[in-house]
């Protein structure tokens, strides 16, 4: 009864001190302020973190900033983000710095719209929602740059399929491993008309629980592994058939399952690993986001019949690495990653859905906020342009983000309230990228802010 009113007495105390503390008005901020330009950067990390599907998005600028600040030193930002694609799956935990965005013929341009809680001193950033949604640019304009570029193809049309078996594959009968991968998603796929019609391929797999020595079947009919050191991993590939002969590429990225730590059973190829993973302390900086750095370390497997220059390489993630190549051409123009080769990080690793606390949250307010760390997002691929598609009313609505409900500060930190629409002084901002094509697209893109 006694530990009762206690909790009772801690919770009315808490919900005066929350309902005393001033208010401060929902303002527009400026495109160009550092610190919503450091925000949006903060923000786009963490989105990048949070997916689990598609590709990393690069910063292309800010569109449009509100900010409300939350105590003398907290200030949440309400902010809409100009993105491009990149070619790093969000498999890889990459930084969006380290990722190049793709290639004009490709390009894939959008906005985002995040609400992020920054407070400096308590060293505390959470993502509340996000909101994207993007598209390619339109085959016209892709033509009018290269008249024979690759045509884009639906990841579902079964000829695709049918060659990114065939490159899985190839993968599976050269990679040294000791089980088989099966494939989860093709995530991008072209064709170009050569010799005979050539299909270049990107898709994700994941590795299954049946191992080589044994299983001569087929391979989708393996069942996937979900233990907690089951590996995915990011492939690129290309199948041709000509007449005399088939020619394929596969080149594959697999990723160390979070869950790989020094006390890991090695099973990928067997026997113990040459390195260790550090233990990590809980420790946690402003303005650095632990987990896009790449939980460990990454394989990289390349089995080639031809040397192919359309492989876009991968900055490397801390750690170590694992490189099996098979193939007649080597190149070994790997980046390194930005932190440099065997750099060690001591901080503690977050999860996909924000596992860190900032600040200095309390046993007993996480207990009375199980959501607390929730993050809500959606990412949104649309139609290029030039592409007719069917009216919708809803459509001319403006996009907004779910608020929180209105319960004490102190509990849930600041109340988020609906997007605002108010525009923002020098907004948007200066554009990273400087394309011509890109810049214009914003502007003729009736869905996007501008």
């Amino acid at each position: 009864m006694k530990q009762f009113a206690l909790l009772l007495l801690c919770t009315q105390l808490l919900y005066v001190w929350a309902v005393s503390e001033p208010v401060y008005p929902l303002n527009p901020g400026s495109c160009e302020c550092p610190d919503a330009v450091a925000a949006a950067d903060l923000a786009l990390r963490k989105i990048n973190s949070h997916r689990n599907q598609g590709y990393i998005f690069s910063y292309h600028r800010l569109s449009n900033v509100n900010q409300k600040q939350k105590g003398p030193m907290g200030t949440v930002f309400y902010l809409t983000i100009d993105v491009l694609e990149t070619s790093c799956n969000v498999l890889s935990k990459r930084l969006w710095t380290s990722c190049e965005v793709r290639p004009l013929t490709e390009a894939v341009y959008g906005q985002c719209q995040a609400t992020i809680y920054i407070n400096k001193v308590e060293r505390a950033i959470r993502l509340y929602n996000y909101n994207c949604s993007l598209r390619p640019v339109p085959r016209n304009r892709v033509h009018d740059i290269c008249l024979n570029c690759p045509e884009a193809r639906k990841v579902d049309d079964p000829a695709v399929l049918n060659a990114t078996q065939l490159v899985l594959q190839k993968y599976n009968n050269e990679s040294p491993h000791l089980k088989y991968f099966a494939l989860l998603n093709v995530t991008k796929a072209s064709e170009q008309a050569l010799v005979a019609k050539k299909y270049a391929l990107e898709f994700t797999i994941q590795e299954t629980v049946c191992p080589k020595v044994t299983h001569r079947g087929d391979v989708s009919q393996c069942e996937l592994m979900t233990c907690e050191f089951a590996h995915k991993g990011h492939c690129k590939g290309s199948y041709m058939k000509a007449p005399d002969n088939e020619y394929i590429t596969v080149s594959c990225e697999l990723f160390e399952p979070e869950a790989s730590q020094q006390e890991e059973k090695p099973h990928l190829l067997g026997g113990e690993h040459d390195h260790h993973h550090d233990k990590h302390a809980d420790h946690h900086d402003y303005g650095h986001d632990q987990h896009e750095h790449g939980p460990g370390h990454h394989h990289h497997d390349k089995h080639a019949d031809h040397h192919d220059d359309g492989h876009d390489q991968h900055e490397h993630g801390p750690g170590h690495h694992h490189h099996d190549k098979h193939e007649d051409h080597h190149d070994d123009g790997h980046d390194q990653h930005e932190h440099g080769p065997g750099h060690h990080h001591h901080h503690k690793h977050l999860h996909a859905h924000e596992h860190h606390h900032p600040g200095n949250i309390s046993t007993f307010q996480r207990a009375i906020t199980p959501h607390y760390e929730e993050t809500e997002g959606e990412v949104l691929y649309l139609p290029p342009i030039d592409v007719p598609t069917v009216y919708n009313a809803d459509a001319d609505k403006p996009v907004t983000l779910p608020s929180f409900p209105d319960i004490p500060v102190a509990f849930q930190g600041p109340i988020i309230h609906p997007f605002p629409t108010m525009i923002g002084e020098k907004c948007p901002g200066q554009p990273k990228n400087k394309v011509k094509l890109i810049q214009q697209l914003y502007k003729e893109d009736q869905g996007f802010f501008n």
